[in-house]
């Protein structure tokens, strides 16, 4: 039997976030000058969670590193050590399952 757990889940979009800060708010078709540009992740599934962090709550392991350290290699790594092939450098022209 599974040991019970407890505590908060926190569903919904992960999305990533393109921020751009411009040097005015341009009228309609003029164009702005982007003084900084970065990228980060958001959604009101990963807010939550970062805010119940800054409460005092624990994180999942995947909010603790980088995505490709904290989500996108552990789960290469548990497809390939269940026999899954993958192809990184192919384009995808469809998918086939039951």
């Amino acid at each position: 039997m599974a040991s019970a757990r407890s505590g908060v889940l926190c569903a919904g979009t992960v999305v990533v976030d393109l921020s751009k800060v411009i040097d005015h708010y341009p009228p309609l078709d003029h164009i702005a000058i982007i003084e900084e540009f970065s990228v980060g992740t958001g959604g009101p599934g990963l807010n939550l969670a970062v805010d119940l962090t800054r409460l005092g709550g624990r994180a999942d392991r995947v909010l603790d590193a980088p995505t490709q350290e904290a989500w996108i290699t552990p789960w290469v790594e548990h497809l390939r050590r269940h026999g899954v092939e993958l192809h990184t450098d192919a384009p995808v022209a469809g998918l086939e399952f039951d």
